[in-house]
């Protein structure tokens, strides 16, 4: 009887090992699996934009989606996904103008969500300027006066060219400053 006890006692031990071990593997992988990945400030995100964006049809201070070229990692964990979403605003436009002015766009990165967190970017703004005709438009004004006469006015309506940045167009951001991820 006392060996039967004995043999009982030894299986529940066995058994109470193997759940002890499992749990110590589940727990283990968990902490493992957590373990926290600091982002430095300066990390560099490739972006692009998501829109065609053209300065005829933007204003300043507009928010613009960009979304992640490619995959950044940091100690060889993405962080920032392809195609992550991000934002950028719309810094300076100005729409092309009659005397052949040409219009300008300029868009600068914001912020990306990562881990729940907004994470300020920052990076040199991207900046286009139209094609400026206004010698054109000079041009035939003064010319126009001395042959045609009064219908060299009509000269100063050729418009300059606005400005578009095509969907796709890349734009560098670095991360502002330092943050933890899970």
């Amino acid at each position: 009887m006392n060996n039967r006890n004995s043999m009982k006692k030894q299986k529940d031990m066995k058994g109470f090992r193997k759940l002890l071990f499992g749990l110590m593997l589940i727990v283990g992988f968990g902490i493992q699996g957590n373990a926290q990945t600091e982002v430095r400030s300066g990390t560099y995100i490739p972006l692009e934009t998501t829109t065609h964006l053209n300065s005829k049809f933007v204003t300043t201070g507009q928010t613009i989606d960009l979304r992640v070229k490619i995959d950044v990692y940091v100690n060889d964990k993405i962080i920032f996904p392809t195609g992550s979403m991000a934002k950028g605003k719309i810094v300076r436009v100005q729409k092309a103008k009659g005397v052949g002015k040409g219009g300008f766009l300029e868009i600068q990165p914001e912020s990306i969500i990562v881990d729940g967190q907004i994470v300020p970017l920052s990076g040199s703004s991207m900046m286009r300027e139209g094609e400026n005709r206004s010698g054109l438009a000079w041009g035939l004004s003064i010319g126009g006066c001395l042959f045609i006469g009064p219908l060299s006015f009509f000269s100063l309506f050729i418009k300059g060219k606005d400005v578009e940045f095509p969907k796709g167009t890349s734009l560098d951001a670095v991360v502002v400053k330092t943050f933890v991820v899970e």
